[in-house]
């Protein structure tokens, strides 16, 4: 057990009484109870944000594709620029929060394993094993309808989706 670890370990020998566990489990409860939430009421909102997202990273490096052909006009070059910029901004506002929340979800989980290791009294142990299942069985994920999390392994695949799109318009283009 490494040093910082059975620190905190000391801080909550006197915390983890079987009545504050069953807090933590509510507290648990809680936001998952948040999330579901969430995700009903962004069902919709958000694999529509997303989408729109991906089709505004493809047509606006296209159109300004298409603008420095025909014309070169240089603020142009800056207005889609920024346009570009703003969906990519947007696209990582919507990711971001979503990755945050699994990422603490995992050390929530790591922080109660480790604590059901160190032997508190019986019923701590047994309110920390109801902990555990509860961690399991409720899931924190934010997402669009359960058809994909939102995390930064999204990012890749926007990414090479639209490079795709991209160029499948550029060769479409250039053969005409």
């Amino acid at each position: 057990m490494d040093q910082r670890f059975a620190q905190h370990v000391f801080f909550f020998l006197d915390f983890l009484t079987p009545a504050n566990v069953r807090k933590l489990i509510e507290i648990y409860d809680g936001i998952f109870d948040a999330t579901v939430a969430v995700n009903r009421f962004y069902s919709i909102t958000l694999p529509v944000s997303v989408l729109n997202c991906i089709i505004c990273l493809i047509i606006t490096p296209f159109v300004l594709y298409q603008q420095l052909i025909s014309v070169n006009v240089e603020k142009f070059v800056y207005t889609q620029s920024f346009w570009m910029t703003c969906h990519v901004l947007r696209l990582l506002l919507m990711i971001e929060p979503c990755h945050y929340c699994k990422e603490e979800e995992k050390d929530i989980r790591r922080l109660v394993l480790k604590l059901m290791n160190v032997g508190f009294g019986k019923e701590v142990q047994t309110q920390m094993k109801l902990l555990w299942i509860n961690l399991f069985e409720n899931n924190i994920d934010i997402g669009p309808g359960h058809f994909a999390t939102l995390s930064r392994g999204l990012i890749p695949t926007i990414s090479a989706s639209a490079t795709t799109y991209l160029i499948v318009l550029f060769q479409s283009r250039s053969s005409k």
